[in-house]
């Protein structure tokens, strides 16, 4: 009876040894697994996903939509390309060049009206007291991207070279307000610097002094000299 129950209590203990070592290796086994798949027991995989969408542009932070490119000229504070909302309003394009000038026309300008991208606003300019009624000053609104100097503008110039004189007293030209014919009459200006002059200030607004011809293609600082005496910047 005695050597039945020692023969038991060996058998016991084999299988319970047996039992620990297929543990273990089930144990070894599945931290190897783990680890050949790159986590660590334990580790959060939480920031590799906030990260996998930061970078496709879901998380916070990343633009909610592309931009407009608006170009605003003529009387404005600082004419120039602006990048604004899709959906943004002229009025918005006027603040963002910093709003209008006190001498521009807003009158015929739809503030309300939505801009594209690649479309133009120019701001035209109040007539002044020697500008005959019905000459103009700069075209319209351009909301649809039409190009700089396209037919709006070339109507404008156009008007502008068959337009009355309008030279003030003593025979002084008004450079932001006269005709391809009146600034013709000026002293090595001539008919190309004269349409050039009309241009420049049909696409960047009237004239702040008169130095500023020099920005006209064409036009030198001893030009300018020349004429300084003969125009003024009604």
């Amino acid at each position: 009876m005695e050597g039945i129950r020692m023969a038991w209590a060996r058998s016991v203990g084999r299988a319970v040894r047996k039992g620990w070592w297929a543990l273990l290796l089930v144990l070894v086994a599945g931290a190897w697994f783990l680890w050949s798949e790159g986590v660590q027991p334990g580790s959060d995989a939480l920031p590799a996903v906030v990260e996998t969408e930061l970078l496709a542009g879901r998380g916070p932070g990343a633009p909610s939509s592309r931009t407009i490119a608006v170009d605003v000229k003529g009387a404005v504070q600082t004419p120039g390309v602006y990048q604004l909302p899709p959906g943004s309003r002229v009025k918005e394009a006027l603040d963002a060049a910093g709003g209008a000038l006190e001498s521009a026309e807003l009158a015929g300008i739809n503030l309300a009206a939505k801009l594209e991208d690649g479309a133009m606003v120019v701001v035209p300019v109040k007539p002044t007291a020697g500008t005959e009624a019905g000459h103009p000053s700069l075209p319209e609104a351009n909301l649809h991207g039409e190009q700089a100097g396209g037919t709006n503008a070339q109507a404008a110039l156009t008007s502008a070279e068959s337009a009355p004189a309008t030279s003030g007293s003593g025979g002084i030209v008004h450079i932001n307000s006269g005709s391809v014919d009146d600034i013709d009459r000026l002293p090595g200006i001539g008919k190309s610097k004269a349409e050039a002059i009309v241009q420049y200030r049909l696409e960047h607004g009237p004239f702040s002094s008169v130095d500023r011809l020099e920005d006209v293609p064409g036009i030198g600082p001893k030009l300018v000299e020349r004429i300084r005496s003969q125009v003024d910047l009604q």
